[in-house]
């Protein structure tokens, strides 16, 4: 039984379970997803189903991690969304990914997945601050993460030397709860 952990007017987010690595797969095999995505390499099978093993790690010890994104019409797998903590980073702060699949492109879900994510963070998590990185070359995912609420804050190199666009997003006040706090969809439906 996979646990959804929200839902927006038009699409569903739940945690991902196993037997959810093609669906990965297909999102992040797609060479026009991987090329804004860490070193631009497509994921292969191995690394979707450890991927996958790390989610179910991460909700498990921090309540969050990545998810899978649905449409709520149709029910088709539309991409991946989440809050993670990025490998190798001294402070290990919380990071929002996220990625769609082509034929999903344009149509607003990218702003509506993160948006609602970020809420989700702050009332279900406590989350305060929230980043974001991005290739500079990127505009579209600076488009999604500005009218998201994030703020540019510098570039600088990642951790191959390569620049990255980092982005900072943090919580209105009223936003923030305590990590126990019950509650169902930051948009209710």
């Amino acid at each position: 039984m996979t646990k959804t952990l929200y839902l927006t007017p038009r699409l569903q987010v739940r945690e991902l379970a196993p037997g959810d690595e093609p669906l990965l797969l297909t999102l992040h095999g797609d060479p026009a997803v991987a090329r804004w995505m860490g070193d631009g390499t497509p994921l292969t099978p191995e690394m979707c189903l450890a991927w996958v093993r790390v989610s179910m790690n991460n909700y498990a010890n921090q309540g969050y991690g990545y998810c899978a994104v649905f449409e709520r019409a149709s029910g088709e797998f539309v991409g991946g969304c989440g809050l993670i903590h990025p490998p190798g980073e001294p402070r290990r702060p919380v990071e929002i990914i996220y990625a769609l699949r082509p034929p999903f492109w344009g149509r607003g879900y990218a702003r509506e997945m993160v948006s609602a994510m970020l809420d989700w963070g702050a009332r279900q998590r406590g989350l305060r601050q929230v980043w974001a990185t991005a290739m500079p070359d990127n505009t579209a995912s600076a488009r999604v993460l500005a009218a998201s609420g994030l703020h540019w804050q510098h570039t600088r190199p990642d951790a191959d030397g390569e620049p990255t666009a980092t982005w900072l997003w943090e919580a209105p006040a009223q936003a923030t709860s305590s990590p126990e706090a019950p509650g169902s969809s930051p948009n209710p439906v």
